[in-house]
């Protein structure tokens, strides 16, 4: 009988520790009430729709120009050789990076928007990072800069452990 008394407690205990809405192993998620910036003014016309693809071999890593930025991937940060591919989103201001994929070493990218009308814009509620479903999650950067008198929007520095759509959101 004390057996029983000791194994019941134990038991119990594992399977509420194992759950998958265990607090301890579910992501903190953050503001779902942001969205994309949106461009409005046309300013991102001239540039057209922009898609980049290049082949880069995961051992050896490399850089990728785009008509907005740089994207560094460091060497080890994936096994085998993929076509990475950037694609510019000229209604927001936003960046699709593929294929689908996460990374043993995180990517860094910058991103600069120039001759932007920001006039309608706090810059404090500009955000950088992605979204997963109406979920909104920041990345780390190393700097964020929003010039409201100049039109010009970028993040230098941010770390992506994953490829997705990043943008600025507000």
């Amino acid at each position: 009988m004390k057996k029983l008394f000791t194994v019941i407690p134990i038991v119990l205990l594992l399977a509420v520790a194992c759950t998958q809405n265990n607090s301890i192993t579910s992501p903190e998620v953050q503001s779902s009430e942001r969205s994309w910036l949106p461009i409005n003014d046309g300013s991102l016309a001239k540039f057209g729709h922009s898609t980049v693809e290049k082949k880069i071999r995961g051992d050896r890593g490399g850089f990728i120009a785009f008509n907005r930025g740089v994207l560094y991937i460091p060497r080890g940060a994936f096994e085998g050789t993929e076509t990475i591919t950037i694609e510019n989103d000229n209604k927001v201001a936003a960046i699709d990076f593929g294929p689908s994929m996460q990374f043993d070493k995180d990517l860094i990218c910058s991103v600069v928007y120039k001759h932007l009308d920001l006039s309608n814009v706090d810059p404090s509620n500009i955000e950088f990072g992605f979204m997963d479903g109406n979920n909104f999650y920041s990345v780390e950067y190393d700097r964020l800069v929003v010039d409201v008198r100049r039109g010009y929007l970028a993040v230098f520095g941010a770390k992506f452990d994953h490829f997705s759509r990043y943008g600025f959101t507000w």
